[in-house]
Protein backbone atom coordinates (compact mmCIF):
# COMPACT_ATOMS: atom_id res chain seq x y z
CA UNK A 1 0.00 0.00 0.00
CA UNK A 2 2.80 2.92 0.65
CA UNK A 3 4.11 1.78 -2.95
CA UNK A 4 0.91 3.06 -3.84
CA UNK A 5 1.01 5.90 -2.12
CA UNK A 6 4.20 6.76 -3.14
CA UNK A 7 3.63 6.49 -6.91
CA UNK A 8 0.40 8.23 -6.47
CA UNK A 9 2.47 11.41 -5.17
CA UNK A 10 5.29 11.00 -7.60
CA UNK A 11 2.44 11.48 -10.37
CA UNK A 12 1.08 14.31 -9.05
CA UNK A 13 3.78 16.35 -8.71
CA UNK A 14 5.13 15.28 -12.15
CA UNK A 15 1.92 16.46 -13.20
CA UNK A 16 1.95 19.70 -11.36
CA UNK A 17 5.27 20.35 -13.14
CA UNK A 18 3.98 19.80 -16.58
CA UNK A 19 3.28 23.00 -18.68
CA UNK A 20 -0.01 22.83 -20.43
CA UNK A 21 -0.12 23.10 -24.13
CA UNK A 22 -1.71 26.31 -24.37
CA UNK A 23 0.69 27.88 -21.90
CA UNK A 24 4.04 26.28 -24.31
CA UNK A 25 2.39 27.69 -27.58
CA UNK A 26 2.06 31.36 -25.36
CA UNK A 27 5.26 31.32 -24.44
CA UNK A 28 6.69 29.99 -28.20
CA UNK A 29 5.23 32.68 -29.49
CA UNK A 30 5.64 35.71 -27.28
CA UNK A 31 9.67 34.57 -27.51
CA UNK A 32 9.40 34.39 -31.37
CA UNK A 33 7.56 38.10 -31.47
CA UNK A 34 10.15 39.73 -29.24
CA UNK A 35 13.11 38.37 -31.12
CA UNK A 36 11.24 39.02 -34.37
CA UNK A 37 11.50 35.11 -35.97
CA UNK A 38 8.42 35.95 -38.02
CA UNK A 39 9.09 32.52 -39.18
CA UNK A 40 8.83 30.82 -35.75
CA UNK A 41 5.35 33.46 -35.66
CA UNK A 42 3.51 31.90 -38.54
CA UNK A 43 3.79 28.66 -37.62
CA UNK A 44 2.32 29.02 -34.32
CA UNK A 45 -0.40 31.00 -35.92
CA UNK A 46 -4.07 29.93 -36.81
CA UNK A 47 -3.71 31.86 -40.16
CA UNK A 48 -0.60 32.01 -40.82
CA UNK A 49 -0.60 34.04 -43.71
CA UNK A 50 -1.27 36.91 -40.95
CA UNK A 51 2.43 37.26 -40.01
CA UNK A 52 2.36 39.47 -42.82
CA UNK A 53 0.68 42.65 -40.84
CA UNK A 54 4.30 42.49 -38.00
CA UNK A 55 6.60 42.93 -41.01
CA UNK A 56 8.82 46.04 -40.75
CA UNK A 57 7.01 46.31 -37.45
CA UNK A 58 9.43 47.01 -34.04
CA UNK A 59 7.80 45.29 -30.97
CA UNK A 60 8.56 47.33 -28.24
CA UNK A 61 9.09 44.60 -25.96
CA UNK A 62 12.00 42.90 -24.42
CA UNK A 63 12.40 39.38 -22.80
CA UNK A 64 11.79 40.05 -18.68
CA UNK A 65 8.66 42.68 -19.76
CA UNK A 66 6.06 40.03 -19.75
CA UNK A 67 5.10 36.76 -18.38
CA UNK A 68 2.87 34.00 -19.25
CA UNK A 69 0.75 33.11 -16.56
CA UNK A 70 -2.62 30.97 -16.33
CA UNK A 71 -4.79 29.70 -18.86
CA UNK A 72 -8.37 31.61 -18.73
CA UNK A 73 -11.34 31.42 -21.18
CA UNK A 74 -10.13 31.24 -24.69
CA UNK A 75 -6.29 31.27 -24.39
CA UNK A 76 -3.90 32.46 -21.50
CA UNK A 77 -3.44 35.07 -19.46
CA UNK A 78 -0.16 37.02 -20.15
CA UNK A 79 1.30 39.97 -17.58
CA UNK A 80 2.82 42.84 -19.57
CA UNK A 81 5.59 45.23 -17.48
CA UNK A 82 7.35 49.01 -18.53
CA UNK A 83 8.95 51.47 -16.95
CA UNK A 84 6.20 53.66 -17.96
CA UNK A 85 2.70 52.06 -17.16
CA UNK A 86 1.63 49.63 -14.27
CA UNK A 87 1.57 46.15 -15.02
CA UNK A 88 -1.59 45.05 -16.98
CA UNK A 89 -2.46 41.73 -18.26
CA UNK A 90 -4.36 40.40 -21.24
CA UNK A 91 -5.05 37.09 -22.65
CA UNK A 92 -2.89 35.56 -25.62
CA UNK A 93 -6.65 34.51 -27.45
CA UNK A 94 -6.32 30.56 -28.78
CA UNK A 95 -8.15 28.39 -31.48
CA UNK A 96 -8.01 24.91 -32.31
CA UNK A 97 -6.38 23.61 -36.01
CA UNK A 98 -6.48 20.48 -37.03
CA UNK A 99 -6.28 19.64 -33.78
CA UNK A 100 -3.80 22.01 -32.45
CA UNK A 101 -4.02 25.32 -30.21
CA UNK A 102 -3.00 28.04 -32.54
CA UNK A 103 -3.21 31.97 -31.78
CA UNK A 104 -5.67 33.98 -32.91
CA UNK A 105 -3.30 37.20 -33.69
CA UNK A 106 -5.84 40.07 -34.56
CA UNK A 107 -8.16 38.93 -31.27
CA UNK A 108 -4.56 38.64 -28.84
CA UNK A 109 -3.35 42.11 -30.44
CA UNK A 110 -6.81 43.67 -29.78
CA UNK A 111 -7.10 42.45 -26.63
CA UNK A 112 -3.47 43.20 -25.64
CA UNK A 113 -4.00 46.92 -27.02
CA UNK A 114 -7.30 47.25 -25.29
CA UNK A 115 -5.89 46.30 -21.53
CA UNK A 116 -2.65 49.10 -22.62
CA UNK A 117 -5.09 51.51 -23.08
CA UNK A 118 -6.73 51.32 -19.44
CA UNK A 119 -3.35 50.69 -17.74
CA UNK A 120 -2.70 53.62 -15.40
CA UNK A 121 1.01 55.98 -16.17
CA UNK A 122 3.29 55.68 -13.51
CA UNK A 123 4.34 59.21 -14.03
CA UNK A 124 3.34 62.40 -15.83
CA UNK A 125 6.70 62.11 -18.41
CA UNK A 126 8.09 58.76 -18.03
CA UNK A 127 10.81 59.67 -21.00
CA UNK A 128 13.68 62.42 -19.58
CA UNK A 129 13.45 65.34 -21.62
CA UNK A 130 16.95 66.94 -23.20
CA UNK A 131 17.26 70.97 -22.95
CA UNK A 132 17.83 70.92 -26.61
CA UNK A 133 16.50 71.78 -29.79
CA UNK A 134 14.94 68.89 -31.25
CA UNK A 135 16.80 66.20 -33.22
CA UNK A 136 17.83 62.81 -33.36
CA UNK A 137 17.56 60.01 -36.10
CA UNK A 138 14.58 59.19 -38.05
CA UNK A 139 14.80 56.29 -40.72
CA UNK A 140 18.46 55.44 -39.64
CA UNK A 141 19.67 59.13 -40.37
CA UNK A 142 20.63 61.98 -38.83
CA UNK A 143 17.65 64.50 -38.26
CA UNK A 144 17.11 67.89 -36.63
CA UNK A 145 13.99 70.41 -36.59
CA UNK A 146 14.18 73.05 -38.86
CA UNK A 147 10.86 74.53 -37.73
CA UNK A 148 7.06 73.92 -36.91
CA UNK A 149 4.58 74.00 -40.17
CA UNK A 150 1.01 74.73 -39.04
CA UNK A 151 -1.69 74.45 -42.31
CA UNK A 152 -5.81 74.42 -41.90
CA UNK A 153 -7.62 71.88 -44.19
CA UNK A 154 -10.83 73.12 -45.04
CA UNK A 155 -13.52 70.43 -45.12
CA UNK A 156 -16.59 72.70 -45.37
CA UNK A 157 -18.70 72.07 -42.33
CA UNK A 158 -15.02 71.50 -40.39
CA UNK A 159 -11.62 72.79 -40.27
CA UNK A 160 -8.71 69.90 -39.48
CA UNK A 161 -5.42 71.67 -38.38
CA UNK A 162 -1.97 70.00 -38.94
CA UNK A 163 0.96 70.54 -37.07
CA UNK A 164 4.50 68.98 -38.85
CA UNK A 165 7.91 69.34 -37.46
CA UNK A 166 10.02 69.26 -40.92
CA UNK A 167 13.68 69.59 -41.48
CA UNK A 168 14.07 72.08 -44.01
CA UNK A 169 12.38 74.51 -45.53
CA UNK A 170 9.00 74.17 -47.19
CA UNK A 171 7.86 74.82 -50.69
CA UNK A 172 4.30 75.41 -49.81
CA UNK A 173 1.63 75.62 -47.22
CA UNK A 174 1.71 71.85 -46.65
CA UNK A 175 5.27 71.33 -46.44
CA UNK A 176 4.42 68.57 -49.06
CA UNK A 177 7.29 66.78 -50.96
CA UNK A 178 10.03 67.13 -48.63
CA UNK A 179 13.09 64.96 -49.41
CA UNK A 180 13.76 64.44 -45.42
CA UNK A 181 11.41 62.89 -42.62
CA UNK A 182 8.89 64.96 -40.88
CA UNK A 183 6.66 64.30 -37.46
CA UNK A 184 3.53 65.14 -37.31
CA UNK A 185 2.04 65.97 -33.85
CA UNK A 186 -1.57 66.04 -34.97
CA UNK A 187 -2.24 62.77 -32.56
CA UNK A 188 -1.42 64.98 -29.19
CA UNK A 189 -3.37 67.10 -27.28
CA UNK A 190 -1.79 70.73 -26.86
CA UNK A 191 -4.55 72.06 -24.63
CA UNK A 192 -2.62 70.97 -21.57
CA UNK A 193 0.86 70.22 -19.71
CA UNK A 194 1.35 67.11 -21.70
CA UNK A 195 2.14 63.53 -20.35
CA UNK A 196 3.27 60.08 -21.92
CA UNK A 197 2.08 59.06 -25.32
CA UNK A 198 -0.74 56.37 -25.83
CA UNK A 199 -2.72 55.09 -28.19
CA UNK A 200 -4.74 58.20 -28.52
CA UNK A 201 -1.67 60.81 -28.08
CA UNK A 202 0.74 60.15 -29.86
CA UNK A 203 3.04 61.38 -33.62
CA UNK A 204 3.18 60.00 -36.84
CA UNK A 205 6.63 59.70 -38.33
CA UNK A 206 6.90 60.22 -42.14
CA UNK A 207 10.02 58.92 -43.72
CA UNK A 208 9.83 59.61 -47.83
CA UNK A 209 8.14 58.44 -49.70
CA UNK A 210 5.83 56.53 -48.31
CA UNK A 211 6.18 55.31 -44.75
CA UNK A 212 4.65 56.56 -41.89
CA UNK A 213 5.27 54.70 -38.39
CA UNK A 214 3.29 55.69 -35.72
CA UNK A 215 5.31 56.10 -32.40
CA UNK A 216 2.98 55.49 -28.94
CA UNK A 217 6.02 54.95 -26.38
CA UNK A 218 7.55 58.60 -25.62
CA UNK A 219 6.20 61.72 -23.87
CA UNK A 220 5.88 65.11 -24.66
CA UNK A 221 6.05 68.43 -22.79
CA UNK A 222 3.77 71.79 -23.21
CA UNK A 223 4.47 75.22 -21.56
CA UNK A 224 4.51 78.77 -22.54
CA UNK A 225 7.72 80.40 -22.93
CA UNK A 226 6.40 83.99 -23.49
CA UNK A 227 2.95 85.51 -24.07
CA UNK A 228 1.89 84.04 -28.11
CA UNK A 229 4.08 81.17 -27.88
CA UNK A 230 4.27 77.05 -27.28
CA UNK A 231 7.17 75.12 -26.37
CA UNK A 232 6.58 71.82 -27.29
CA UNK A 233 9.41 68.74 -26.17
CA UNK A 234 9.11 65.74 -27.13
CA UNK A 235 11.45 62.27 -26.09
CA UNK A 236 10.85 58.93 -27.66
CA UNK A 237 12.45 56.23 -29.29
CA UNK A 238 11.26 53.71 -31.67
CA UNK A 239 13.66 51.18 -32.07
CA UNK A 240 17.74 51.79 -32.88
CA UNK A 241 16.92 54.20 -36.12
CA UNK A 242 14.03 56.59 -34.90
CA UNK A 243 14.49 58.15 -31.08
CA UNK A 244 14.16 61.84 -31.01
CA UNK A 245 14.78 64.46 -28.41
CA UNK A 246 14.54 68.15 -27.42
CA UNK A 247 12.30 70.87 -28.17
CA UNK A 248 10.60 73.63 -30.83
CA UNK A 249 8.65 76.76 -30.06
CA UNK A 250 6.02 78.08 -32.15
CA UNK A 251 3.27 80.98 -32.65
CA UNK A 252 -0.01 79.52 -31.48
CA UNK A 253 -2.03 81.29 -33.87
Amino acid sequence: MKTVWIVLLFGLLVGCGQKSVETTVVEEFWSALVSGDLESVSKLLANPEAAALLEGSTIELEEGQYEVLSTTEGGVNVRFSSECLADYTAPTMLTEVDGEQRVDLMGTLTAVMSAKAEAQPKKQYCYDFADQPMQGRIGGEAWKAHHVNRAVYDFGAKTSEQLKIVAEPCQDEWCNGLQSPSILVSGLDLSGSGGDFSMENNVTLFIPPNSNKIVTEGSYRVSSPSEGQVKLELSFQKGQNNRVNGFVVFDNE
